[in-house]
């Protein structure tokens, strides 16, 4: 179900406003629905924006992860499973460390 339209009201100097009108046409849009449509892409862009940037922080994340992942793996192999350190750290790299 969609959300109730509200209105909101502002004003603009003259120049804003004629700006708004001339800009408008190029869309076939009244100055009303293309500051309408203005504000709703930025607020759009702005939830991107902040999207985008906690995918970044994720992925730093994930690659800290497999390091560490890497590291403990390694260790494993080598106390655990009695690998030479050599063997250990090249399974580690073909297996968890390629991308």
């Amino acid at each position: 179900m969609k959300d109730k339209a509200r209105t909101v009201g502002f004003q603009l100097e003259d120049g804003y406003h004629r700006r708004l009108e001339r800009e408008g046409k190029d869309f076939k849009m009244s100055a009303g629905q293309y500051a309408r449509q203005l504000v709703i892409d930025a607020l759009d862009d702005a939830n991107r924006e902040r999207l985008e940037k906690r995918m970044a922080m994720l992925e730093t994340e994930v690659s800290e992860l497999r390091s560490d992942l890497a590291t403990a793996v390694e260790a494993l192999l080598i106390v655990a499973g009695n690998y030479p350190k050599e063997k250990a750290k090249e399974w580690v790299d073909r297996n968890l460390r390629a991308q």
